[in-house]
This record gives structure tokens, sequence and C-alpha cells, in this order.
């Protein structure tokens, strides 16, 4: 017994360690995925981050804090900019988001942000949300380093990243094919316009020097126009983009002095950079703007009206065919990026799935058997009858510990809130803890029946490691739709409620919010501690 006292000990820490391993967040991972989210939703959003994973309990707070930031710019902004930067120093973690988008007065309020702050609080940590008179909006949040010798190397160089480039790695994957296919049409298409334009543009009349200037411009306008049909320009500040297009206007109307009216068709090309870079209602009125300047020239030039109308329309659709097949080699890369961003939200549900399953079913179990070997431990050799059937009960619990085991790996388990209610009864009274069971309900569907058997375990569990309960009451009752379950125990004492950042209560309330219920957890009058969860019955 003594054996497998110390084996259900140890399995227990491994359990809750597993499933602390499993709940952990990279904060890296987190700006990668808010960088494309946010960019994929508009904003020009950079990121500086320490180059390497962060130690201990930060990386995953930090993590949480980061995702709730994005998801306040994407639903509480207008934000055109954010940044977000995180810097150790001094045995610390400062991360701070700032966007440009505050919408109304209180930006700081809310109860995610409350939840925000007790989770770094109960770290040790800090945060803080603030709004200036310019729009822009504050949170920052910093963490303690789980100790001194976690801290990064000092060697080590922040890492910034913007636009959707994703954070450094030690070796890059192959370019996926649809993106790179994306490019090669781009390039290709772009190239077939501008030698057809070119040959149509000098085919009569120039040579020598106009020639040669000609070719200039046109290599100009090549290069500019495939670097403003590229990933690479979204990453350009504004006056750099502003610097580009004037470029590429001055390359496209100077021809036109020597090379002729021909030399028209190439503004197409501007034509298509404008619709892609200036922002706003603008773009539109320069785009007419090119086609009119061709056409007025054309018409300098004592073409017939045919002709005139001909260089307008031929400088807008060219436009828009530029504008066309940038927009859609940059739809495939943002594709491509919500893929990996959902394939990555996969993986963080599928992990938090099997945390909670870890924790809410196996935690209790082991929790159950530890306590029930303990006390058969202590009742041998004085007491063999009692210690005999305490120890067909652990039997029993390891062998429904078995069979949760593996559907917690399939995702697929069906409990009974009968059958833990009688469970959750013998080991509150083999804790000698006075216990009772009122449960007054009908048949229920399996889903509400295993979420609040789930429930019940770890209400359970809790007033078995968090309290110094002396009575314990499990009641259940059915009415109007809704089933309600009430476990309350009179074990409260300072201290010993249980952490704003702890794995039980949170998982409890994702699973009853999960079937359109609500969970409650406080103290009650008088030392006791209550958990409700109503759930609708037919859910």
């Amino acid at each position: 017994m003594g054996e497998a006292l110390q084996t259900a000990r140890q399995a227990l820490a491994d359990v809750r360690a597993a499933a602390w391993g499993y709940r952990r967040m990279s904060l890296a991972a987190e700006a990668e995925t808010a960088l494309s989210t946010l960019v994929s939703a508009g904003i020009d959003t950079r990121a500086v981050l320490p180059d390497g994973p962060l130690p201990g309990e930060a990386d995953t707070v930090l993590a949480i804090v980061l995702r709730e930031a994005a998801t306040n710019v994407l639903r509480h902004s207008d934000a055109r900019s954010c940044r977000i930067e995180a810097r150790a120093a001094d045995g610390s973690v400062l991360l701070s988001v700032v966007n440009d988008g505050v919408r109304g007065a209180a930006a700081g309020s809310g109860t995610a942000l409350e939840s925000l702050r007790l989770r770094v609080e109960a770290v040790g940590g800090t945060l803080s949300a603030v709004h200036d008179a310019d729009g822009r909006f504050l949170l920052t949040a910093r963490v303690p380093l789980a100790s001194a010798d976690a801290a990064p190397p000092s060697g080590q160089t922040p890492v910034e990243i913007s636009g959707t480039a994703p954070p450094r790695r030690p070796a890059a994957p192959p370019t996926p094919w649809a993106p790179r296919t994306a490019v090669v049409m781009t390039v290709v298409v772009l190239a077939a316009y501008a030698g057809v334009t070119m040959l149509f543009s000098v085919s009569e009349g120039l040579g020598g020097a106009g020639l040669a200037a000609a070719a200039i411009c046109f290599a100009v306008i090549s290069a500019l126009q495939l670097a403003h049909s590229s990933d690479l320009a979204r990453r350009w500040p504004p006056r750099v983009r502003a610097l580009t297009l004037s470029v590429q206007a001055a390359a496209t109307y100077l021809p036109l002095l020597w090379a002729g009216q021909r030399w028209g068709a190439m503004a197409g090309f501007l034509a298509g950079s404008i619709l892609l870079w200036v922002p706003g209602p603008l773009r539109w009125a320069l785009y007419a703007a090119v086609a009119a300047s061709i056409a007025a020239a054309t018409a300098a030039a004592g073409l017939a009206p045919v002709s005139i109308v001909y260089a307008a329309v031929f400088t807008l659709l060219t436009g828009l065919v530029v504008y066309g097949i940038t927009s859609l080699q940059a739809l495939v890369f943002e594709i491509h990026a919500a893929r990996g961003s959902l394939a990555r939200m996969a993986v963080v549900r599928e992990r938090l799935r099997v945390a909670r399953d870890l924790h809410d079913l196996l935690g209790y179990n082991l929790s159950a058997i530890t306590l029930k070997t303990e006390l058969t431990y202590r009742l041998l050799p004085g007491s063999p009858g009692r210690a005999r059937a305490e120890a067909e009960e652990s039997l029993d619990i390891a062998r429904q510990a078995l069979i949760d085991v593996g559907g917690a790996a399939s995702g697929s388990h069906a409990m009974s809130l009968a059958a833990e209610g009688e469970s959750s009864l013998s080991t509150l009274t083999s804790a000698d803890i006075e216990a009772t069971l009122d449960l007054a309900c009908g048949p229920l569907p399996p889903y509400v029946e295993t979420v609040l058997g789930i429930v019940l375990r770890e209400a359970t569990t809790n007033v078995l490691r968090h309290s110094k309960a002396t009575r314990c009451v499990i009641e259940a009752a059915e009415g109007e739709g809704v089933v309600r379950l009430r476990v309350a125990n009179n074990g409260v004492e300072p201290g010993t409620l249980p952490r704003p950042g702890g794995t039980g209560l949170p998982n409890l309330r994702t699973r009853v919010e999960g079937l359109g219920g609500s969970l409650t957890a406080g103290p009650g009058e008088e030392g006791w501690f209550v958990v409700v969860a109503e759930v609708p019955g037919g859910a």
C-alpha cells in the first residue's frame, strides 16, 4: 500500500504538470498569429520581440495578454497601425501594445481587461491600459521571470517583424506552391504587358538617344511596378510609397516629350500603382486623371477621336489589370497565412481540450485514489475490513480512470451525473466530511450529464484540496428547461480560495458556457463556498 500511495501521488503530480504543459502558450507564436490577422484586416502592424522563447510562466501569460489586446484592436477600434513590443530587462518582461484607433472614452475598461489584470497580478506582475487625446490606446503588462538564471542571455538582440512576415526561424521551410505560383503569374503578366506596350510605343520613328532614354524610363517603370506589385511594398512607410509613385510618374510622362503619344500606353502601369497604394477616394480621382492626361496628349497630337478614346480606355484597362493581378496575389498570400493561423488555432484548441480533460477527469480520479490509498494505509493493519472496502473503491476509481484516459485521448467520453454523485459522496465521506446528495432531475442529454458530471468532479476535488470542510451539500434540480447543479461546502478559510490564474474554474466555465449555460463560484454566507452551474436541459 505504501508503494501504491507513492505511485498515486506521483501520478497526480504528473497529470497536473502535463495539463499545465498543454496549456502553455508562446508569445512568439501568438505574435505571428496577431501579425497575420491584423495585417489581413488592413492594419499596419510591427512587432519587436526577444530573439528566443521566454522562460517560465511569463511566456504563457504574456501570450494571453497579446491575444486579448489583438482582439480588442479588431473589435473595439478603427486602428490603422499597431505596434507590439516585448523587452526583457531587470528580471522581468515588459509587453506593450499600442494602436491609433480608440473609439469612445472608456477604452481601458471592461471585463476582459479586468480578467487580464487578475491573471497578470496572479504571477506577480502589473497591467495598465491608458488612452490619450490623440486616439492612441496603450496596453502594457510587466511580468517577472521565474528566476534570475531563467532570464534570456544578455547577448540576445530583439527581432522586428512587420507586415505579413513571420518571425525569424533557424531554418525556413520551402515556399508553398500557391504563393510561389501567384508571384510567378504576377511577374509573367506584368512583363508581358510591359513588353507589348514598349514595342507598341517605340515601333515607329524612334532611335538613337531617344530610344536609349526610353529604354531607361522603361526599366525604371518596370522595376517600380514589380516592387509595387510585390509584398515588399506593404511594409513601406507612406513617404517611401509617395516617392516611388512620383518617380514612376516622371518616368511615365517625360518620354512623351520625344517619344510621342504612343508612349502614353505606358501610363496604364502608373494608373495601376495609384489604385494599389494611394489611400481613400483620392486613388480614383488620380486614376481618372491619368487617363484624362493621356487622352489630352493624344488630342494634342491631332489624332482622330477614336484614337483619343482608345488611349484613355487602354490606360484604364491596363490599370485595372495591374490592380487586379496584384490584388489576387495579395489575396493568395493572405489566404495562405490564414490557413496557417487556422491550423495553429486548431492545435491550440486541441491542446486546451487535452488540458481540460487531464485536469477535470484524471485530476479528480487520481485525487480520490490518493485520498483512499492514504486512508487504507492508515487503516492497516488495525482495521482490515474497512481497509479492504477502501481498497476496493480505489480499484473501481482506477478502472474508471483508465476509461477516462481513453476518452481524453479520443475526445469522446460520457459521464453519468448520478454515478459521479455517488462517487463524490463516497470520497467525501472517506475524508470525514458529512456529505448529502440530492439529484432531483430526470434523464438528461448525454452531453449535459457529462458537463455537469465534470463540474461535480472539480467541485469535489476543490473541497478536498482547498478547504477545511466538515459539511458538503450536493443538489441538482430541473425546472423551466434549466438544470441547476449546486455544490456548497463550509470550509472557506482566508487564503484558500482558488487563485484567479488557476485552471479548474475557468475550465468549468468554458465547458458550461459551451452549452449556453453559466457558472458562478464564490464565498457564500458564514464561511460557505458555493459552486452553481446552470445548463439548458435540452441543450
